[in-house]
C-alpha cells in the first residue's frame, strides 16, 4: 500500500485488545487507519454504512481520513488487534464522535 501526504505526518502502530462487549466507542482519525485482526472476531459499523461487518483474524479493515466509526467485539473471546495509523504531528489519536447508528 502507499499513502502520499501533502504535509509532515507520523506513523503509528498499536495493539489493542477488546474484551468481549467492549468497543472503541464512535470516534473518527485525522489520518488514515488500518486496523487488523490477529485473534478473536470484531464488528464494525461506518457512519456511512450502519449494516455490522464482521472481521476475522487475518482480515484487516481500512478508514479513510475523517470517516466515522466503531468497533466492537461481540464474541466470546479477546479480539487483538494491530492498529496502524498515520496523524499530523501532534494530533490526538482519535476524537470521539456522535453515534451514528
Amino acid at each position: 500500500m502507499n499513502i502520499r501526504t501533502t504535509a509532515p505526518a507520523e506513523y503509528a502502530v498499536a495493539t489493542i485488545v477488546l474484551r468481549p462487549g467492549e468497543s472503541t466507542g464512535w470516534h473518527r482519525h485525522d489520518g488514515p487507519e488500518l486496523t487488523a485482526v490477529r485473534s478473536g472476531e470484531i464488528t464494525v459499523l461506518r457512519e456511512d454504512d450502519c449494516e455490522p461487518t464482521r472481521y476475522s483474524p487475518g482480515e484487516a479493515v481500512f478508514f479513510p481520513d475523517g470517516q466515522p466509526h466503531l468497533i466492537r467485539n461481540d464474541g466470546r473471546v479477546p479480539a487483538e488487534l494491530m492498529v496502524t495509523s498515520l496523524l499530523a504531528p501532534g494530533a490526538p489519536s482519535q476524537t470521539p464522535v456522535a453515534p451514528a447508528c
